[in-house]
């Protein structure tokens, strides 16, 4: 059997980040890593659609289960290369994986005969099954149609410890370490890669997680110290990488994991790191002696306000003096840090917006920021905010049953019902941030946009 996998990409005129295509796609790298180990014949085509190659679906006519994987923004993108591909190789099974099949898994059932399956959450397991010919009603993590109703079977944990190190060597690299290049000036000398440390989230198990948060309620695993650096020196040698982003969702959660890390760290190992950090776990001195020693040289701290009231009602669990004094930490450690912001979380008004603002104004005097990543909000799907959205009867009418979501309507009316500013409000906030600061991009604005028409575009990077 010969399988095909694909990292479906950004829509047209949907303006995209800094790391577009500066790091390869981890979803269908370690699905495609595992799939090997447990099926060493198995054939594999993978394609990133990101970097716009079209010459490579070609080469999924031939194959016999083709996964595509697609979050909110990707996902029509995805339906396109799905309809493309049924109308060359109708006998191929189609599988749309990722985080908006996972929580629109019904809708997109019953709206779009293209996708055959929708995986929930994790896809080894589920993609496995197809594979090897498990009947359809007992493969975990798998939905699917049955007559006319839209079916779901129970979902199975992989722990991270059972999922092998992505495999680079199964595309091609070069282009990635271009583009890493070209976006990233400061850093042209290094060779990029990207894996991750752990599944799930430390903060949303605990807590409930971030009002604005999409990730899938999967369970947190952690590599092991051990195992940590056994993925390291894989990613390292596949890619000739010199400098890894751990896109797990906090690196810094457990100070008793980074210590054992930090002392495990083989003494012929010279990596650097970019890791996701909480500002309220940056005020232990051991836990950043420990990042210096595993060789993180830039933190991302999510601060998205520096407002506390708006902080505490998103859930956030930091305060705006946390914020400052984790950068205060992080520079004094000699730690490059990289800060986020979202603009337009519930509650906000103008004068949430002009503390953020502000904010922003002694940060720029006081700290060197390396990467500014500004966005404005979108209540996407599988997020607390779309499910506050959906409790609205006018809203749930509207947004239940479809597959595709519109999203400057989206925004619209999430702002009106959840805010006490209006959309312009969010996109000049934004603007003047961003342009502050070194800019890691737009996130998901188009460029064209009335919004941007109005205020007048200032050549966003």
């Amino acid at each position: 059997m010969k399988l095909g996998l694909v990292n479906a990409g950004l829509p047209a005129k949907v303006s995209s980040c800094l790391r577009t295509c500066a790091y390869p796609p981890l979803s269908i790298v370690y699905l495609a890593s595992f799939l090997r180990r447990q099926l060493p014949r198995l054939e594999l085509v993978l394609v990133d659609d990101q970097l716009g190659d079209d010459l490579r679906f070609n080469d999924l006519d031939c194959c016999d289960l083709i996964g595509i994987s697609a979050n909110s923004i990707t996902y029509p993108r995805a339906i396109e290369i799905a309809e493309s591909i049924k109308c060359t190789a109708p006998a191929a099974l189609i599988v749309l994986g990722g985080i908006h099949g996972t929580v629109m898994w019904r809708q997109v059932l019953t709206n779009k005969p293209c996708f055959d399956y929708v995986v929930l959450g994790q896809g080894e397991v589920a993609l496995l099954g197809l594979l090897v010919g498990t009947p359809v009603s007992a493969i975990p993590n798998l939905s699917y149609r049955e007559g006319d109703e839209s079916r779901r079977n129970p979902f199975q944990f992989v722990p991270i410890e059972s999922i092998p190190p992505p495999d680079f060597t199964l595309l091609e690299h070069s282009s990635y370490s271009r583009n890493f290049r070209k976006h990233y000036g400061n850093k042209s000398g290094l060779r990029s890669a990207a894996f991750t440390s752990s599944t799930g989230c430390a903060w949303r198990e605990a807590s409930g997680g971030c009002a604005f948060c999409s990730i899938p309620p999967i369970r947190h695993s952690r590599l092991s110290p051990c195992r940590f650096w056994t993925h390291v020196q894989v990613v390292q040698t596949a890619a000739h990488a010199d400098f890894l982003w751990d896109v797990s969702d906090t690196f810094t959660s457990d100070a008793t994991w980074v210590g054992q890390v930090g002392e495990a760290k083989p003494s012929a190992t010279d990596v650097s790191f970019h890791v996701y950090a909480r500002a309220n776990d940056l005020a232990d001195a051991r836990l950043l002696g420990a990042l210096r020693r595993i060789g993180v040289v830039e933190a991302l701290v999510g601060a998205e306000s520096f407002d506390d009231r708006i902080l505490k009602t998103c859930n956030k669990g930091v305060t705006s003096a946390q914020i400052f004094r984790a950068l205060r930490a992080l520079q004094d450690a000699g730690i490059r840090v990289a800060l986020s912001l979202v603009f337009g979380l519930p509650g906000e008004d103008v004068q949430s917006l002009n503390n953020t603002i502000a904010a922003c104004e002694r940060i720029r005097q006081e700290f060197a920021i390396a990467e500014m990543h500004a966005s404005i909000i979108t209540p996407l799907p599988g997020s607390p905010l779309f499910s506050s959205l959906l409790r609205n009867p006018q809203m749930r009418k509207l947004y239940e049953h479809i597959d595709v979501i519109p999203h400057e309507a989206l925004l619209g009316d999430y702002v009106r019902l959840f805010t006490n500013c209006c959309v312009e409000d969010l996109v000049e906030a934004y603007v003047t941030v961003d342009n502050m600061f070194p800019s890691a991009g737009p996130f998901y604005l188009r460029e064209d946009s009335p919004v941007y028409q109005r205020i007048g575009y200032r050549g966003m990077i």
